[in-house]
C-alpha cells in the first residue's frame, strides 16, 4: 500500500509537471478544457501502468487518497491561516493546477471559496486506472484457470 501511495504522489508530480506546461499554452476555456481531460485521463492511465492492485477495492482506493487527501490538507491549513495578501494559496494552486482550468473553464476568480473543492481530483481518476487493472487481472487468471 506504501508503495503504491508513494508512486501516487510521483504520477501527480508528473501530471502537475505536464498539465503546467501545457496550461502555459492555453488561450481560451476550451483548450483549458481539453487539458483538464487529458490530465484526468492522465492519472487513470499512469495508474493503469504504475500503480499494484491490492486485495480488494478499498485497500485500492486507502492506497491513492492520500494524494488528494495531502492537497485537502493543505488547503484547509491555508485557509485557517491566512497569509499577507492572499499568496498562500498560491501553494495550493501549485499542488492543484486542475483549479486553474476549473477557474478558467468557469471564468470565475481563483477565489478559495470556489477552487478548495478541487484537491479532490487526483484520487478518483487514480482509483479508476488502478480498479482497471486490477480487473483486468483478475478476468486474465480467471480465463486461466478455465483453460
Amino acid at each position: 500500500m506504501l508503495r503504491n501511495s508513494l508512486r501516487s504522489f510521483a504520477i501527480h508530480a508528473l501530471v502537475l509537471a505536464a498539465s503546467g506546461f501545457l496550461y502555459s499554452g492555453c488561450r481560451g476555456p476550451i483548450s483549458y478544457a481539453i487539458v483538464l481531460l487529458l490530465a484526468l485521463a492522465g492519472y487513470a492511465a499512469l495508474a493503469f501502468v504504475y500503480l499494484k492492485p491490492l486485495r480488494s477495492a478499498t485497500l485500492n482506493l486507502l492506497s491513492v487518497i492520500p494524494v488528494s487527501l495531502v492537497g485537502g490538507l493543505m488547503g484547509a491549513w491555508l485557509w485557517y491561516h491566512p497569509g499577507r495578501m492572499g499568496f498562500h494559496w498560491l501553494y495550493f494552486m501549485a499542488y492543484n493546477l486542475q483549479g486553474i482550468a476549473i477557474t478558467e473553464i468557469f471564468r470565475f476568480e481563483y477565489d478559495p471559496e470556489r477552487i478548495y473543492w478541487t484537491f479532490i481530483f487526483p484520487f478518483p481518476f487514480l482509483w479508476l486506472g488502478l480498479q482497471a487493472k486490477a480487473r483486468r487481472q483478475m478476468r486474465q487468471a480467471s480465463a486461466s484457470v478455465h483453460k
